[in-house]
C-alpha cells in the first residue's frame, strides 16, 4: 500500500544497490577454484582443487584466474572456522595460482579466494565448497 511506503527510505535503499553493482562490475572476475574430477564419488563433476599439504596438516589451495585479467594485482585467501557465518580471516598472496597455509586443517576451517585489482577493487569470493551427493535410492523388499 502506497501508504506504507517511505519513499526517501527507498530511494537511499536504491542508491545503496546502484553502488555495490557498480562496485561488483567494476572489480575482476573471481577466480576458478574447481576442476573435473577424474574419479571417485564426484567423477565427471565440478569439485573444489583443495587438498592435505605433505604434512597431511597443511591447506594447499589452487586456483586460476581469468587470462583476460591484466589488471589484478594479486589475490587473498579468506578463512573462517566452519562454525562461522562469515569470513574472519585474509591474507594477501599475491599474483600466485596457488597457496600452502602452514598448519592449517581444511577440517577445522572454511577457505575461498578473491582477485584484487590494481585499483584495490574485489571480486566476490570464489568459495572452496564440494557439490551435494547424488541422492541414491534405497531399495526397499
Amino acid at each position: 500500500m502506497p501508504a506504507y511506503v517511505s519513499v526517501p527510505y527507498t530511494a537511499r535503499v536504491a542508491r545503496v544497490n546502484a553502488a555495490v553493482a557498480a562496485s561488483l562490475a567494476l572489480g575482476p572476475k573471481p577466480p576458478v577454484v574447481t576442476r573435473e574430477a577424474k574419479t571417485g564419488t564426484y567423477k565427471g563433476r565440478l569439485v573444489p582443487r583443495i587438498s592435505r599439504g605433505i604434512s597431511r596438516y597443511d591447506a594447499r589451495l589452487e586456483w586460476s584466474g581469468s587470462s583476460s585479467e591484466t589488471g589484478v594485482k594479486g589475490y587473498a585467501i579468506v578463512m573462517r572456522p566452519t562454525t562461522a557465518p562469515d569470513w574472519s580471516q585474509e591474507i594477501f598472496v599475491g599474483k600466485v595460482n596457488e597457496y600452502l597455509l602452514k598448519d592449517v586443517s581444511i577440517d577445522e576451517a572454511r577457505f575461498g579466494v578473491k582477485a584484487i585489482d590494481n585499483d584495490g577493487n574485489e571480486s566476490l569470493v570464489a568459495p572452496y565448497v564440494y557439490p551435494p551427493r547424488e541422492k541414491r535410492g534405497v531399495p526397499v523388499y
